[in-house]
């Protein structure tokens, strides 16, 4: 009973405060509701509590809830499609592509798969949920990152041909982070994805002959003719790709800020976005609709809000955009500005980038820069792609159509800019999130030689010839044992039925390979749909090592496109 009156006492006395702000009453009811409520004996006061929570439950338990606000989204794809219902067979109604959608619930489809339920032109419809990422503010607030440990427990779990090259930086920067990424496919493999679909690009003019890949994709053996792609760009050698991905090659002071976390933190200043934009228009004022601003102050505020580091927003601008920031999709001649090049692509580069900026509402620099910032948060960082290496090459989810650029050097560039603003403090706290390969080879790939003769990798057919260096595994440094002897001694006995077997790949047993068995290998990693057939479970171990991983979807994939 004293709790009971202790809470009514409580809504009693803060009766108008309540009042006012669940049931909001005119100011004559109010003054009427203080004059009632002003009851100096003690029942009456529990009454009135009680009146009072009689009230809230009400309020609570048969008005409609304002408190589960819809959720902001963002669509990690080119032309996704939007459908009537979720489900691959209902109609499309609309596309979208690399933009913040408004998501209102979400439903299976009889497969299992996950389909978002957006606000769409006035509307409601659904989106295949594997391409959207979830903002969930709270959440990320909440998120506690665990103790990276000593140097020498963060050492401890990267693989010993690592080891020297991380110890060498730690002696010039000893607070840095170094985070070892197990990522969950090997080397060779990652090097072969990024050699297909033209992912990896040299330039024809300022890059040697030898860079070039001689693959029948990009070369004409006949008549010694490179096709190009994306301008003056043909694909890259192999070699070069196989430079470029082994991070052993970038574990020193000048070239680690491609690891480097790219989140904001608060610790980023002024001075540092400066030292990145000296020279450039970057470092001067601008003007638009809403008059005269400083650029690095803009960057300041956009990074707090977009929760990318400064640094590297300024550093993406100076190399999206030229020097002296005279191009046309950001000087306001076209009353849009599209400062990421979002977009500019295509036979009509800045038609194609403005009218993506006019769809934005990038209106003001402001807008376009914020705009820019998110889309590249919410499509990079928030997956994981949140070093240069990462967001160039992206073996940390595996989704190799998911890349920021094709240069096969891009990240080096950028992290220049970055290097110049943090390296002077040799006392910061900057955290490297390096890949782990499954397997690597024993000794880095070396520089590719670089002159005016065709690349020596390549047979004279376009097939590539096997590097001869040695490829060892790495083992993780959380191995989960396992004992296939039974507990008992016994040998188990045989079934009486054989069990039924299908072919490496058809993980769903349907007798064929398809997109389904990719999904139903990728469901199962994930765990959100298990396979429990032992047979389906053989089949999804497409590239037959023993266990079902990122590689088997991989393998699956290659297969479905004819690699």
């Amino acid at each position: 009973m004293h709790v009971i009156e202790y809470y009514m006492h409580i809504f009693y006395n803060n009766n108008v405060f309540i009042l006012n702000h669940i049931l909001p009453p005119s100011d004559v009811w109010l003054s009427q509701m203080k004059n009632t409520f002003t009851i100096p004996n003690k029942l009456n006061k529990f009454f009135v509590g009680a009146l009072i929570l009689t009230a809230l439950l009400f309020v609570f338990i048969f008005l409609p809830s304002t408190a589960q606000a819809s959720q902001t989204g963002y669509v990690n794809a080119q032309d996704l499609n939007v459908r009537t219902k979720p489900g691959t067979n209902s109609s499309v109604v609309g596309t979208v592509s690399y933009r913040e959608v408004t998501i209102l619930g979400f439903e299976k489809d009889s497969d299992g798969d996950v389909w978002y339920k957006i606000s769409y032109l006035g509307g409601e419809y659904y989106v295949y949920g594997e391409y959207v990422s979830i903002n969930d503010e709270d959440e990320e607030e909440q998120a506690v990152s665990a103790d990276a440990g000593s140097f020498e427990e963060q050492l401890e779990r990267f693989p010993s041909s690592y080891k020297s090259y991380i110890r060498k930086i730690h002696e010039s920067y000893p607070n840095y982070i170094f985070e070892a990424n197990y990522v969950d496919i090997s080397y060779d493999d990652a090097v072969y994805e990024e050699t297909l679909g033209h992912r990896k690009l040299v330039n024809m003019y300022s890059d040697g002959i030898s860079w070039r890949s001689l693959s029948p994709d990009c070369y004409n053996s006949k008549t010694g003719q490179w096709y190009t792609f994306s301008g003056d760009w043909t694909d890259a050698g192999i070699d070069v790709i196989e430079y470029y991905m082994d991070p052993r090659n970038f574990l020193s002071v000048k070239n680690m800020y491609i690891f480097a976390q790219q989140t904001y933190s608060g610790a980023e200043t002024k001075s540092g976005v400066q030292t990145i934009v000296d020279g450039s228009f970057l470092a001067g004022n601008y003007t638009d609709s809403t008059g005269t601003h400083n650029y690095i102050d803009t960057i300041m505020q956009v990074a707090a809000e977009s929760k990318v580091s400064p640094y590297v927003i300024a550093a993406t601008l100076r190399q999206e955009q030229p020097t002296w920031g005279d191009s046309p999709l950001i000087d306001g001649s076209k009353k849009y500005y599209n400062f990421f090049n979002f977009g500019a692509s295509g036979s009509d580069v800045v038609g194609n980038g403005i009218a993506y900026a006019k769809s934005q509402g990038w209106d003001t620099v402001y807008k376009s820069i914020l705009g820019g910032a998110k889309s590249y948060y919410n499509g990079y960082l928030k997956s994981g792609q949140d070093t240069y290496f990462y967001k160039d090459y992206n073996v940390i989810n595996l989704n190799f159509d998911h890349q920021y650029a094709q240069g096969a050097y891009d990240q080096v560039g950028n992290a220049a800019f970055l290097r110049n603003a943090i390296s002077a403090d040799h006392q910061a706290v900057v955290t490297l999130r390096i890949p782990v390969y499954t397997s690597i080879p024993e000794t880095p790939q070396g520089y590719p030689e670089e002159n005016s003769k065709l690349n020596p990798r390549y047979n004279k057919d376009g097939s590539v010839i096997a590097r001869k260096s040695t490829t060892i595994d790495t083992p993780k440094s959380d191995p989960t044992p396992t004992d296939p002897t039974p507990t008992n001694n016994e040998t188990p006995e045989e079934p009486k039925t054989k069990a039924k077997t299908y072919e490496k790949g058809d993980a769903n047993g349907d007798g064929k390979i398809s997109a389904l068995d990719y999904v139903a290998v990728k469901n199962h990693i994930m765990g959100n749909k298990k396979i429990s057939d032992s047979s389906k479970l053989a089949a999804a171990d497409a590239n037959g090592d023993g266990k079902i991983s990122a590689l088997d979807y991989v393998r699956i994939k290659n297969i479905i496109m004819g690699r």
